[in-house]
C-alpha cells in the first residue's frame, strides 16, 4: 500500500495507511462522498456494509478533447447498465439500499469536479471523520496507487466540520440525481428488460441541456459539443474509431444538432429508441462473440451450489459445483422475523388463489414445497425402495414442471420468486443453450443428464421457458426414465417453467412413464382486474422475499431425515411431500397460521393428469355418432363404451405427425389411471373401450351416461312413463274425489232420515 494520511488530530504522518482502518473508527452511521468513478462491487463490499445512509457524487471525468464523450457515457450507457444490475439482481444488497433510499447516487452537472472528500458523520454521537486528497473510491486507488488523504475529525459542533459540510454542499449543488429510489422505481419494468433500458434512455435524454441554469440537468456547453462532433465524425469517416466509441458519437449526433444545440423535443422523443437500437446491435455483437465459444455442462449448473457431505452426513454451500464448500451457515430469527416468512409464504399461495380468475393456490402450494424439499427428494427415493411393492423410487418426481400459456404468473412463480426463496444466482433461460447447440431441445436434456449424474450437489436445476414438446422426445423420455430408475443416493432435481402452446408442438407429454417422474403444475388462469394492479401485488412479493426460510427448512429437513420413525417413514411413502409439509405446518401453527392455507394443506397433492384433457373428451363426446364412431356395450353387468379409431380419424390434420392413430393414443393417455377408466387389455389399433361410470366420476358429471340414454331412447322412455303415472295419479285422485262427494251425499241422506224418525218416536213416549 502507498497511501499517505496525514492524521491533523495528532499531526501523525501514516505513511502505508489503511483508509478503512482509519475511516471505521469512529463508527460513523452516514456517508457522503465525491470521487471521479467507483463500481458497484466496491460500493457493495466497502461502503454497504457499514453505513445506513450512502450519498456518492460519482461519473466525473478529467476534462479533455473527448469530455464530451465521456460524459455522453457515463450518462447513457454506464448508467444503464447499473440498473440492468439492479433490475438482475433484485435480491442484492446495492439494489436493496437502492430502492428503500439509503443509497443516492449523483453525477457532475456543469463543471467538471476533481475533489475527492470523503465526509462520515456518526448521528447519534454527534461527531464527523472528513479524509479530502487524490484518492478515488477504487480498489486501486485504495491499496495500489500513489495516494495522499488529509484526516480530520472530531464534533459536528466544530467550525471546521460546517467549512467541509459547505464544501460538500457546494458540490452537490452542482451535480445531478444519477440513480435514487424515485428514479429506479420509474425506470423498471417486470419482465421488460427493453424497455426498462428505454426509461433511462428517455430520462438521461431528458436530463440534457446547453444551460448551466437548469436544475437536475446536465450541461453539455454547446460549442464543446460542436467541436467534438467534428472530430469524431471525421475519424468515423476514416474508420479510426471502434464499435462502442462510434456508438457514443452517434448518440451525440442524434442529439444534437451540428451546431451542438440539442434538439427539438419531438426529435429527441424519436431519437431514444434509435439510440436503444444502436446499443442493442452492439449488445448482440458482443454476446454472439462470446457465444461462439460452447460453454461446458458446469457453466449451466446453479450457483450457489447445496452439496450433500457423506463424510459428515450435512449440507454444505459452494460458490457454484466443483468447488469446496463449507458446512450450511445456521439460520436465526426472531419469532417475529419467522413471522414474517411465514406470512409471506402464505400470501404468496393465497395470492394465486384469490387474485385469480380461476383459483390457482393450489398447485402454487404444491411448487412451494416441492421447492423448499427439493433438496432431501433423494432421501425420499431412497426410503421409497425400503417400500413395499406398490412403490418405486420412480414414483418420487425428480422434476417439476409449472406450465401454462401467457401471463399466468408461472415464470413469476417458478423463476423470479423461486430465485429470491432459495437464493439462486442463475436461474438459467432456455435461450441460452442455443450456444451450446442448434438443437436447444437436445442441449437441454444432455446438461440435465450430466448434472442429475454429478456426485454430490442437491439443488434444483433451474430452467426457464423450456418448450414442452422437450418431454415428448424420446431421447429426453430416455434420458428421465434412466436416471429416475438408476440414481441412489444423493442426486439433484429440476424444475422448469414451460409456454404452452396452441400448435402441434405445444403438446406436454401425456405418457405415465414421464407424468410419474415430472410433476405437472397447471397454471392457466389470468390475474383479475389491470395488469397494473396485479403487478404492483407480484412486485410487493418479490420486495418481501429473502432465502431465509428456505434455509431454515433445509437445517430442519437435515435434522429430521436423521432419525426417521416407522410411522413416518409409511406417511412419507404415501406422500413424497410429508416431511416439508410436517416442518411447515408445525412452525404455521406455532404461529397462528396455518388456517390461512389450510384448505390447500389437508388436500391430496395436485395432480395434473386429472384435469389434462377434460375439456377435449368432452368436445370429442358431443361430436361422436354411433355406430361409425363408437358404441355402448354390457358388459360383466357394467355399461362399457367403445370407441374406434373412425372417432379420432375426424381430428388428424392430414400430417403423419397427427394422424388418427397418434390422435387416438393422445385421448387414450389423457385418461388418468387413477379412475381405472381403461386399461391397456382393452386398447388395439382399431379402438379401445372405457368404462363408462369410471368415465363420469373422473369428469364430475354424467357425460357418457347421458349420451347413451339420449342414443338410446332412454330419456324419451323415462319421459313417457314419468308422464303416464302422472295422468294414472290423477285420475286415481278424481276417482277418490268422486267416490267421497258420493258417500258424503249418503251420509246426508241419512242424517236427515234420522232426525225425522227421531221426532217421531218421541210423540209416543211422552213426546208433548
Amino acid at each position: 500500500m502507498t497511501l499517505q494520511i496525514i492524521d491533523r488530530g495528532k499531526n501523525k504522518l501514516y505513511s502505508d495507511g489503511d483508509f478503512w482502518e482509519l475511516s471505521r473508527k469512529g463508527e460513523n452511521n452516514c456517508f457522503y462522498g465525491v470521487s471521479f468513478v467507483s463500481s458497484i462491487k466496491f460500493i457493495e463490499e466497502n461502503l454497504l456494509p457499514f453505513y445506513q445512509d450512502i450519498e456518492l457524487i460519482l461519473g466525473l471525468s478529467d476534462n479533455g478533447n473527448n469530455s464530451i464523450g465521456q460524459r455522453m457515457q457515463e450518462l447513457m450507457d454506464k448508467r444503464v447498465l447499473w440498473v440492468n444490475y439492479v433490475e438482475n439482481n433484485l435480491e442484492s444488497e446495492f439494489a436493496k439500499r437502492i430502492l428503500d433510499g439509503s443509497l443516492r447516487l449523483r453525477f457532475t452537472k456543469d463543471n467538471l469536479i476533481h475533489s475527492k472528500i470523503y465526509l462520515m458523520e456518526n448521528k447519534e454521537q454527534n461527531t464527523y471523520q472528513c479524509f479530502t486528497g487524490s484518492m478515488n473510491l477504487t480498489e486501486t486507488a485504495v491499496s495500489k496507487n500513489f495516494e495522499q488523504l488529509i484526516w480530520d475529525y472530531g464534533s459536528k459542533n466544530d467550525d471546521l466540520y460546517q467549512l467541509y459540510k459547505q464544501m460538500y454542499d457546494d458540490i452537490k449543488k452542482n451535480s445531478a440525481t444519477y440513480l435514487d429510489s424515485k428514479r429506479l422505481k420509474g425506470f423498471l419494468v417486470k419482465d421488460n428488460s427493453k424497455q426498462t433500458q428505454l426509461n433511462v434512455y428517455t430520462d438521461s435524454v431528458n436530463m440534457l441541456s446547453n444551460s448551466t441554469d437548469a436544475d437536475e440537468k446536465v450541461n453539455f456547453p454547446s460549442d464543446e459539443v460542436k467541436v467534438y462532433l467534428n472530430d469524431k465524425t471525421k475519424e468515423i469517416q476514416n474508420g479510426n474509431l471502434g464499435k462502442k466509441e462510434a456508438v457514443t458519437v452517434n448518440q451525440t449526433i442524434k442529439l444534437f444538432t451540428e451546431l451542438g444545440n440539442l434538439r427539438k423535443e419531438k426529435t429527441l422523443k424519436k431519437a431514444t429508441s434509435e439510440i436503444l437500437n444502436l446499443n442493442q446491435i452492439i449488445e448482440y455483437q458482443e454476446n454472439s462473440k462470446k457465444s461462439s465459444k460452447k460453454k461446458s455442462d458446469v457453466d449451466y449448473f446453479p450457483k450457489p451450489a447445496l452439496i450433500w457431505n457423506n463424510e459428515f452426513e450435512k449440507l454444505f454451500t459452494a460458490p457454484k459445483v466443483g468447488e469446496g464448500g463449507q458446512a450450511l451457515k445456521q439460520v436465526s430469527l426472531s419469532d417475529e422475523e419467522l413471522k414474517e416468512k411465514l406470512q409471506l409464504f402464505c400470501d404468496i399461495v393465497n395470492e394465486y388463489d384469490t387474485y385469480k380468475l380461476s383459483g390457482e393456490g393450489w398447485q402454487t402450494l404444491g411448487f412451494l414445497l416441492y421447492l423448499y424439499e427439493a433438496p432431501f427428494i433423494w432421501k425420499i427415493r431412497d426410503l421409497y425402495d425400503l417400500a413395499d411393492k406398490s412403490k418405486h423410487r420412480e414414483d418420487v418426481p425428480i422434476a417439476v414442471a409449472l406450465i401454462g400459456q401467457g401471463k399466468t404468473g408461472k415464470s413469476t412463480l417458478g423463476r423470479r420468486l423461486a430465485a429470491k426463496l432459495t437464493g439462486a444466482l442463475n436461474f438459467t433461460g432456455s435461450g441460452e443453450f442455443e450456444a451450446r447447440n442448434k438443437y436447444v431441445n437436445k442441449a437441454i436434456s444432455d446438461v440435465i443428464n450430466e448434472y442429475l449424474q454429478t456426485a454430490g450437489p442437491v439443488s434444483p436445476l433451474m430452467i426457464d421457458d423450456v418448450r414442452p414438446d422437450l418431454t415428448t422426445r424420446q431421447y429426453f423420455e430416455d434420458m428421465i426414465k434412466r436416471n429416475s430408475n438408476s440414481i441412489t443416493g444423493p442426486m439433484p432435481t429440476a424444475i422448469f417453467t414451460m409456454n404452452k402452446e396452441d400448435d402441434s408442438k405445444g403438446v406436454v407429454s401425456n405418457r405415465h412413464e414421464i407424468a410419474r417422474r415430472i410433476w405437472f403444475l397447471s397454471f392457466e388462469s389470468s390475474f383479475k382486474g389491470n395488469s397494473k394492479e396485479g403487478d404492483l401485488k407480484v412486485d410487493e412479493l418479490l420486495n418481501r422475499a429473502d432465502s431465509d426460510l428456505y434455509y431454515l427448512c433445509q437445517q430442519l429437513l437435515e435434522e429430521y431425515f436423521k432419525d426417521i420413525s416407522e410411522e413416518d417413514a409409511i406417511k412419507i411413502q404415501a406422500d413424497f411431500l410429508y416431511p416439508i409439509k410436517k416442518i411447515l405446518k408445525d412452525l404455521l401453527v406455532k404461529y397462528d397460521l396455518f388456517q390461512e392455507i389450510e384448505k390447500f394443506f389437508e388436500k391430496d397433492n395436485y395432480d395434473y393428469t386429472l384435469y389434462r384433457g377434460k375439456s377435449d373428451w368432452h368436445m370429442l363426446i358431443e361430436q361422436v355418432r354411433e355406430p361409425d364412431d363408437f358404441s355402448f356395450v354390457e358388459s360383466n353387468g357394467k355399461l362399457q363404451a367403445q370407441f374406434n379409431k373412425q372417432a379420432f380419424n375426424k381430428l388428424s390434420d392430414g400430417t403423419n405427425k397427427n394422424n388418427g392413430s397418434s390422435q387416438m393414443g393422445l385421448y387414450y393417455n389423457n385418461l388418468p389411471r387413477k379412475y381405472e377408466i381403461s386399461d391397456s387389455s382393452k386398447y388395439g389399433t382399431s379402438g379401445f373401450m372405457i368404462d363408462v361410470d369410471n368415465f363420469d366420476k373422473w369428469m364430475g358429471e354424467p357425460v357418457l351416461r347421458k349420451k347413451y340414454e339420449d342414443t338410446h331412447g332412454i330419456t324419451d322412455k323415462k319421459e313417457k312413463e314419468e308422464e303416464n303415472y302422472r295422468q294414472a295419479k290423477m285420475q286415481a285422485q278424481i276417482q277418490m274425489d268422486l267416490q267421497k262427494d258420493l258417500v258424503k251425499q249418503v251420509v246426508d241422506a241419512m242424517d236427515e232420515r234420522n232426525k225425522k224418525k227421531k221426532g217421531f218416536f218421541g210423540k209416543i213416549f211422552g213426546g208433548k
